[in-house]
């Protein structure tokens, strides 16, 4: 029965999208039979709950805030069926999708924002644990209006005739750890503090350092969603032996970069220690919501028998936004980036990993033709730095099955996350923001703040899809991009755009929650123009189009200097031309040196 209200759904769906702007009542119409078998399919199983909660939320909030629609009768009756899919529905398939719940607290009509309000607290009333991290940065928003209703969720909350006692004592902790967290990462410290201690600048954060919060843990705050209907009613969404807080390590170390990040160390209530950075003056809700998507990626890899079989994923850590400006990532262990990697191998051999003679060449390459650069890459820098890569595989992983294993392990990371980078426009892939895994073989790429084709825009723009240089092809074995590679990426691509409105929707929170680049962004084109102010959604919607339009295949073919064209391709082909374009000698030798596209 869920399929058939899916395929229902998802029918008129098809259909509302092709009706006219002028067909508003008739739109309204499809709209609430979709959110209504939306809701059934929801309520009968999980199957295909990545594409009907976060579609069924954006039809309902996004018809609420059009001021055309939510005074009509028909989106009265849409709004009763909501309530009632909010009281007859699990909160854990809700919580599959509450970072976007929690992005439109801000939402401006108030009988859908009360619904909303109600459907927040029944989600942290059933998972306080996992959902207080998660709300977090709205609590402590530097907005006041979203931080306003913020603390006014969680007072409901803690007031509220159903919550105990232990549920108001974890409220309290959760404010208070992120308050604490905060004062953390915004601590002024010189050039020359290397660590601080806990106990003696923290005597706070220290004093919280036994409490029954989670440790928030990709996987600890992750929904596993049933095997199958049947199980729905005894269904655990979250692990029953997640480790919480015992202790802090009273050393803070002081990371080198300019932000000066902070590292600290939790000790868990399994007896392991977690490690996790604190990032100052940086928004993370780009990293938090990357790893959100890069998680519903994962549970569809998982999915498909071809994807299954191969073990496709991508590699996620634990991302907590404290507000707009500060958060903490955790600390991955086991791996070192890509660049010490292959900087130690051409060491041995005698090889600089830069030169006088090589900066004089890329100032040449700057202002020369494509053809000219090529050639001058390829005679002046390539000859110094022979792909060296597979040399660590072998050192690493010495007896051959695990060789085999890590192998597997990095083309197919790599290739899952060459196309997730792509479809999100990634770029600053160079070789400090790529990890190595040095268990696995497995790559865990770092650092996501440039997003939506942002590189393209850089003094020096960028140029190739993905990083896919002599060192990383090198790494992938005799075959090079053929055979693993080039399958894992067909595999990923053709599943990304079978699910393109699923993946759409969790950007949505993008739209309501936008970021501190575009809000700065507005505020330089609101000064500049004699023109009506321009909205931070629609400069939201800008940077998510072309995401969209990657996910209908379409693939931007250059057709003179400065001219493009669109056009749509099948998997096979789009995965081609990306191949080709990401090895692209005069695209490699046109990139900042910075990048270093001789590694």
């Amino acid at each position: 029965m869920e399929s058939s209200h899916f395929y229902f759904g998802n029918f008129y769906d098809k259909c509302a999208k092709e009706l006219k702007a002028s067909e508003i009542k008739r739109g309204i119409k499809m709209t609430m039979y979709i959110i209504r078998n939306y809701a059934k399919a929801i309520r009968l199983g999980s199957k295909y709950i990545y594409h009907t909660v976060p579609r069924l939320l954006t039809l309902w909030l996004d018809n609420g805030e059009d001021v055309n629609i939510s005074g009509t009768d028909v989106f009265n009756k849409i709004n009763e069926i909501v309530a009632i899919a909010i009281r007859e529905i699990p909160a854990y398939k809700w919580f599959t999708a509450f970072p976007q719940i929690a992005s439109r607290v801000g939402h401006n009509v108030d009988k859908v924002y009360r619904l909303l309000a109600q459907l927040i607290v029944t989600i942290m009333q059933e998972y306080p644990q996992q959902a207080l991290w998660l709300f977090a940065s709205v609590a402590r928003s530097t907005k006041p209006e979203r931080a306003t209703r913020g603390r006014a969720i969680l007072d409901q909350l803690r007031c509220s005739p159903s919550s105990n006692r232990k549920l108001s004592a974890l409220i309290v902790d959760s404010v208070a750890m992120t308050n604490e967290l905060l004062a953390l990462s915004t601590h002024p410290v010189d050039d020359n503090t290397k660590t601080l201690s806990m106990s003696r600048t923290f005597s706070n954060l220290r004093s919280l350092g036994n409490c029954d919060l989670l440790i928030p843990l990709q996987e600890s705050l992750t929904v596993n969603l049933p095997s199958s209907s049947s199980a729905e009613g005894v269904h655990q969404p979250f692990p029953v032996d997640a480790p919480t807080f015992k202790g802090f390590a009273d050393e803070i170390e002081i990371m080198k970069s300019l932000a000066k990040p902070r590292k600290i160390t939790i000790h868990g209530s399994d007896g392991q220690i977690y490690m996790f950075l604190g990032k100052p003056k940086d928004d993370l809700r780009k990293d938090a919501r990357l790893m959100d998507f890069n998680s519903i990626i994962n549970k569809l890899l998982k999915t498909n028998s071809d994807a299954r079989r191969r073990q496709l994923h991508i590699r996620t850590y634990g991302v907590v936004t404290l507000n707009e400006e500060c958060g903490f990532i955790q600390w991955v262990p086991n791996t070192i980036p890509i660049r010490p990697v292959l900087v130690k191998i051409y060491e041995a051999r005698r090889v600089k990993g830069w030169s006088s003679d090589m900066s004089e060449t890329f100032k040449r390459i700057k202002v020369v033709s494509d053809a000219q650069a090529a050639e001058m890459f390829t005679k002046e820098v390539l000859p110094s730095f022979d792909p060296v890569f597979h040399e660590w595989f072998i050192e690493t992983f010495p007896e051959p099955s695990a060789w085999l294993t890590s192998r597997l392990n990095y083309a197919r990371t790599s290739a899952v996350m060459s196309m997730v980078g792509y479809i999100l426009g990634l770029g600053d892939r160079h070789t400090e923001n790529i990890l190595l895994d040095v268990n696995t073989g497995d790559i865990i790429h770092v650092d996501f703040n440039c997003l939506f084709e942002k590189g393209k825009v850089l003094e020096t723009p960028e140029r190739v899809p993905f990083r896919l240089t002599q060192n990383i092809v090198d790494g992938l074995g005799i075959t090079g991009v053929e055979g693993v590679y080039r399958i894992a990426c067909e595999l990923t691509m053709n599943l990304l755009r079978e699910n393109k409105d699923s993946l759409m929707s969790v950007l949505d929170a993008f739209i309501h929650d936008p970021l501190v680049e575009w809000e700065d962004e507005k505020r330089k084109r609101d000064r500049t123009r004699n023109q009506p102010k321009t909205s931070t959604a629609s400069i939201a919607k800008n940077a998510l189009e072309p995401i969209g339009k990657k996910l209908e295949g379409y693939y931007d073919v250059a057709k003179a200097k400065h001219e493009h064209i669109k056009k749509q391709l099948s998997t096979k082909h789009l995965v081609e031309s990306l191949i080709l374009e990401a090895r692209d000698l005069p695209n490699l030798a046109k990139m900042y040196p910075g990048w270093a596209a001789w590694y």
